[in-house]
This record gives structure tokens, C-alpha cells and sequence, in this order.
């Protein structure tokens, strides 16, 4: 992720990296005036993920591994102190019984315009759900997105035939974007469909990604479009804010197995102008 933390007029590229079973994230930033990138904040044992709803400040999200599965403990929000990356406070969450949060496929933001910050987030059935601070669910979907390929099985321990001890992997969950353009707010959400079908949402075969547009009303969400669909899934997208008036740029990337041996794969990135 990238954003502008440390509040230096100069966005940091936060790398969340995992060497053998364990995290080694790290941050790397640009000095004034030049383009060699350096390592300012290194062998970070923690998840990044930067939100920014609507366009607002940067907001550093972190979230720790756990030592029997790939996530534990609270989302923090992490603030540039005297020098220093440091844990400023932690995410409010809803207590909601039989759900554990994480730090992917999250944000945060007043949708409603109660001064409260809801919280935007899709499940593990991949399924998109909006709770207010209280923890009351406000929308549950019925389609899937996300839906993607990946896992994380950090801290999964496992025996010699296979069979998982403790922890279990837990599926990649795309990113949620709030963004404003004119007078509209909207939601982008990652979809990923599959000739498996929405039945079983772990079969990803024959997969076309796309990209959903949620428009933001007084009655709810409401779907307004959605970009043609690209062979392989969507691995990362992000909206690029342009210059002046230029339109804003959304940029997609899609990761397409390849028939044949050798596990090998195509990675192609669209770029879309976006006017309204």
C-alpha cells in the first residue's frame, strides 16, 4: 500500500512480506530529490493495509499474526510519532458474535451522515456486509465478490499427512474503496466469477474479473455499473486521483493461470479514464 504517514509531503510504500512462516514487512520511502528507495521501517512483524475514504487522509491500518493462524488480536490504527511509526489506537469494532475481523477487505467511514463511522467489510463467504458502530447489520449481500484465489496460512500448523492441527488458512478478501467523484460517493468492490459458481465459492476455475461500482443513495446501496470482464482474477485495483482536470484513472490488475506444466501465470493491468 502507499500513502503518506509520516506526513513529509512524500507518499511511503508499505510492503506487507512474509519470509518463511513468520512476517518481515517493511516501508520503504524516497528521499528529497531523489529516486533511490530505502527502507525506513524494517522486519515489521505486522499485516499493512492503508484506507482512505473519500479521498481523506491517509490511515494506516496493522494487524498481528497469530501463532495458530494467519490473524489475532485487534485492528490498530498506527501514527508517525517523534520519529517513529507507533500504535495510536485501535479500530473500533462491533462485538458481533461468531465474526473475527480483518484488515483486509475493511474500511471504515460516516455513510450515513450520523457521525458514526460504519464499518464496510466482506465476509468469509465473500459476501458484502455494512454494520453500524452499535453492530447492527445494515446491508448483507446477496451477491459474492472478491471471491479471490488466495490465502493467507500464516501460523497454520499442519501434520505430516496434510491434516491441519491448529488454525486453518484464511481467504484473501479484495480491497473496498469509498471514493467521491462530483456530487456522487460510491463503493468499488472486486469481483471475481468462476465457472466453480457462487455455490462453492472456495472452486476458482475459469476465472473473469471485474470491478463493481455501488452508488451511495438515501435508500442504501444500489449498484450503478461494472467494467467488462477480464480473463483471470483480480489480483489489485486502485483509483489514481489525476491532475488538474484531467479524468481519474482506475487501474486493474488481472492474474490468468496458464495451461501446461509448470504452474505458470499472466498478469496483465488495464488501465481505465474515468468521467462523469
Amino acid at each position: 500500500d502507499v500513502g503518506d504517514i509520516n506526513r513529509n509531503g512524500r507518499d511511503e510504500i508499505f510492503v506487507t512480506g512474509r519470509f518463511d512462516n513468520s512476517l518481515s514487512s517493511f516501508v520503504l520511502e524516497a528521499g528529497p530529490g531523489k529516486k533511490r528507495l530505502k527502507k525506513i521501517w524494517n522486519d515489521v512483524n505486522l499485516y499493512f493495509r492503508i484506507i482512505h475514504p473519500f479521498g481523506t487522509k491517509h490511515i494506516l491500518l496493522t494487524q498481528a499474526p497469530g501463532s495458530n493462524g494467519p490473524f489475532f488480536g485487534a485492528i490498530s490504527r498506527v501514527l508517525f510519532k517523534k520519529g517513529r511509526y507507533t500504535t495510536h489506537s485501535k479500530l473500533k469494532l462491533p462485538e458481533v458474535y461468531g465474526t473475527k475481523f480483518i484488515l483486509y477487505g475493511l474500511t471504515s467511514a460516516d455513510i450515513d451522515g450520523d457521525r458514526k463511522r460504519e464499518i464496510l467489510m466482506l465476509d468469509k463467504n465473500y459476501k458484502l456486509r455494512v454494520y453500524s458502530a452499535s453492530g447492527r447489520v445494515l446491508v448483507q449481500s446477496e451477491e459474492h465478490y472478491g471471491r479471490d484465489p488466495r490465502s493467507f496460512d500464516l501460523g497454520v500448523s499442519e501434520e505430516a499427512g496434510g491434516i491441519a492441527q491448529e488454525g486453518e488458512p484464511v481467504s484473501y478478501r479484495g480491497r473496498l474503496q469509498l471514493i467521491q467523484q462530483g456530487e456522487n460517493r460510491y463503493l468499488l468492490l472486486p469481483k471475481n466469477t468462476s465457472a466453480g459458481g457462487s455455490l462453492i465459492p472456495g472452486l476458482m476455475v475459469d476465472t473473469h474479473g471485474s470491478i463493481t461500482f455501488l452508488k451511495l443513495t438515501p435508500e442504501g446501496l444500489e449498484k450503478s455499473s461494472e467494467l467488462k470482464k477480464q480473463k483471470g482474477y483480480v489480483a489489485a485495483y486502485g483509483l489514481v486521483k489525476a491532475r488538474d482536470n484531467d479524468p481519474k484513472m482506475l487501474h486493474m490488475a488481472t492474474v490468468e493461470p496458464q495451461a501446461g506444466p509448470g504452474g505458470k501465470t499472466l498478469s496483465i493491468i488495464y488501465t481505465y479514464f474515468w468521467n462523469e
